[in-house]
């Protein structure tokens, strides 16, 4: 099956004279030769699918999106901020098609199911000592969060998969230590209305991309090293991922907090990728030079939901050995909805 946005992109980022079909048809079996060729490389290993797959034809679509802005930002006919601004506006677009949840009622509760990646393993029986932590190395854990309009919630976690060791050192200190469990999670108590922000003010949020771009920067100004146009870009970015991750966000919001994305200096666009449990994503980055990392979000390329976020070593601090490219920390977001009571999950 072959989809028309291969067309349309072409025709956006490899535009031609009106009534010269030769020069755009050249142009498009081009973009599909370098699909025929990327797709046996970029294919992701099987794995059981936790959500329903993505159609073929999205994900095709993807496909075609993700390798137009590789072509371009390989040095192409488009040039890369013409490529990532057409992608992000897609996702706007995207986010106010799809609608957002309802407003929540008294009494209910947004729930999120997640599977998080963190740097630094703690053992079972800690000590007190430093040799209890393994620096470079991560932890594996599903998270299930029941955020309460206003009644308390909870939050459960236990850890999942085995420990990921970043190095052979790491290993050896594991081996060392006796191979000891990792803390197996946490469980605990959250506040009424235990979301980024309170929630009636996260209903406010602007929508004009002008007034919520002046209100992330304002933001992003007031904490330390407010002086540095690096840590702005940073934080804004940051920002964005906060207010997406677990807060239901309305969805002409979410298609605010894209279009402010596509504006940030420095923002790329990495193409077609895939989240934690296989889905197809598309992952959009700013390198983060004040940290040595990347920081990319990985969004549904039919909906914009965000399925992810992972923070890639670009450069490793001395105290750091990994090699660069390795996932220092992430998370996948794997379902959402509204509940309620504690318990519940969608659906159920």
């Amino acid at each position: 099956m072959r989809t028309d946005l291969d067309l349309e992109l072409v025709r956006e980022l490899h535009p031609v004279s009106a009534g010269d079909d030769a020069a755009r048809e050249r142009a498009r079996a081009a973009l599909w030769a370098e699909i025929e060729r990327a797709l046996p490389v970029s294919a992701p290993p099987r794995r059981r699918r936790r959500l329903a797959p993505v159609g073929l034809a999205v994900a095709l679509a993807a496909v075609v999106a993700g390798l137009v802005l590789a072509l371009s930002l390989r040095g192409g006919a488009a040039n890369p901020p013409s490529a990532a601004a057409l992608v992000l506006q897609r996702a706007a677009q995207a986010a106010e098609a799809s609608g957002g949840p309802r407003q929540l009622r008294p009494g209910e509760y947004w729930y999120v199911k997640s599977i998080w990646t963190t740097p630094g393993v703690q053992f079972a029986e800690p000590s007190g000592r430093a040799s209890d932590t393994i620096v470079n190395a991560l932890s594996t854990y599903e998270r299930q969060a029941w955020i309460g309009l206003d009644r308390p919630g909870r939050v459960e976690s236990h850890v999942v998969g085995p420990i990921t060791f970043l190095s052979a050192a790491a290993r050896r200190q594991w081996i060392r230590a006796g191979r000891p469990r990792e803390l197996p999670g946490f469980n605990g108590a959250l506040p009424p209305n235990a979301f980024l922000l309170p929630y009636r003010q996260l209903l406010s949020l602007p929508t004009n991309v002008r007034s919520l771009w002046q209100l992330l920067y304002r933001e992003a100004g007031s904490r330390p090293g407010q002086g540095n146009a690096a840590w702005k870009r940073h934080e804004m970015f940051t920002e964005i991922g906060d207010l997406l991750r677990e807060d239901p966000i309305p969805a002409k919001v979410r298609a605010a907090l894209y279009r402010v994305a596509a504006r940030i200096p420095g923002i790329q666009v990495l193409g077609l990728t895939h989240d934690g449990i296989g889905r197809p994503a598309l992952a959009v980055a700013l390198n983060d030079k004040l940290y040595g990392m990347r920081s990319e979000l990985l969004f549904d390329p039919k909906t914009s939901a965000l399925l992810g976020e992972r923070s890639v070593v670009v450069k490793p601090p001395p105290a750091y050995h990994v090699k660069p490219g390795t996932v220092h920390e992430g998370a996948t977001y794997i379902s959402s909805g509204i509940v309620e009571r504690i318990g519940q999950v969608p659906g159920g």
